[in-house]
């Protein structure tokens, strides 16, 4: 094995160094010589060694490799573990910083480390930044749920810009953390099935059968009835009617009647009432003081219900007499029985 030893204090690469496999590139021999790149390339295949608080700093270009830096390495450009489409697992004799500018570059062909795929491995702290790379090389895929452990350290603190990493259009790297190490998680890209456009519950509210609390629109053939959307009101309502002159309640178990009707709001004082027949309607036996309580109205829908007389025939909805008023007698179709 060579050991090649420079003379400066500080050894600058501005273009291309290559420590081969079995070769120590020391920096110098004082405790302050340094490593610094400040462009071009450095492939570290055997061993890389520095001196000083930051004995190699890579402020520009690339270091790349599967051999070892002896010394504190900070990382403002690029760094691979690996050589160039090849994994490898590149060591860290000291501690590793990588800066809001840099990345860290890995290489994932398969799933054993340091031969299929790439690794940093650090021996003492790691403090981490910047944006994490992963390529995919000898035609490998993995599969979801696969691991890999890009990065161990002593202690990391700090994360990657990035928290994900696209494989395909079905298929991506989640980034996560443990106290030593940087694991990417092969996940599921497919959306997901719980944003539906419409739920069951939805479409139930369309449906005028399911009960109390949902409206429809009414298919209004006249003037007197509207449809009225958000009210909330759910119960059948009773409409009069007049027959030969005289007021009769319409038929109230008929599905196909309309729900709601125009300035006669749906109220719980009418759900007592059934269907009468004119032969039904009480008789009055003085012209005064008798009124009926067959209509009634509600005071701004706040659920006080009062007796309104209803004259016949009646002169439209909206304009209902609100004085009492006498009702005639009605006419007798059948002699008296003795």
């Amino acid at each position: 094995a060579a050991t090649l030893v420079t003379a400066n204090s500080t050894f600058t690469n501005s273009g291309t160094v290559d420590v081969e496999k079995g070769t120590t590139l020391e920096a110098g021999t004082g405790a302050k010589e340094e490593y610094s790149q400040t462009g071009g390339t450095t492939t570290v295949d055997g061993t890389l060694a520095a001196g000083g608080t930051t004995g190699v700093s890579v402020t520009g270009g690339t270091l790349l490799g599967a051999g070892s830096v002896k010394a504190n390495v900070s990382n403002g450009a690029t760094i691979s573990a690996g050589d160039s489409g090849k994994a490898g697992l590149l060591t860290i004799t000291g501690t590793y910083t990588q800066l809001s500018s840099a990345t860290l570059n890995v290489n994932i062909g398969g799933t054993t480390v340091g031969t299929e795929y790439s690794q940093l491995k650090i021996t003492g702290t790691a403090s981490l930044g910047g944006t994490l790379a992963v390529t995919l090389i000898n035609s490998f895929t993995p599969t979801i749920g696969q691991t890999f452990t890009i990065l161990t350290a002593k202690s990391i603190t700090g994360t990657f810009t990035n928290t994900t990493i696209a494989i395909n259009s079905s298929e991506q790297f989640d980034i996560s953390y443990t106290s030593t190490g940087v694991v990417l998680t092969v996940v599921s890209t497919s959306p997901s099935n719980s944003n539906k456009s419409q739920s069951a519950d939805m479409l139930a509210v369309a449906d005028p059968k399911q009960g109390a609390g949902k409206s429809t629109a009414v298919a209004a053939n006249n003037n007197l009835r509207h449809a009225i959307f958000g009210s909330g009101v759910g119960k059948r309502v009773e409409m009069a009617g007049t027959i030969s002159g005289h007021v009769a309640l319409a038929e109230a178990g008929n599905e196909n009647r309309p729900r709601i009707w125009e300035h006669i709001p749906a109220t719980p004082s009418w759900d007592h009432v059934k269907a009468v027949t004119v032969a039904q309607m009480p008789v009055m036996t003085e012209r005064s003081g008798m009124r009926s309580d067959l209509a009634h109205h509600v005071d701004n829908w706040t659920g006080t219900s009062h007796a309104v007389p209803v004259q016949a025939p009646l002169a439209g909805w909206a304009g209902v007499n609100t004085h009492r008023l006498p009702m005639p007698l009605l006419p007798t179709t059948l002699p008296a029985v003795r």
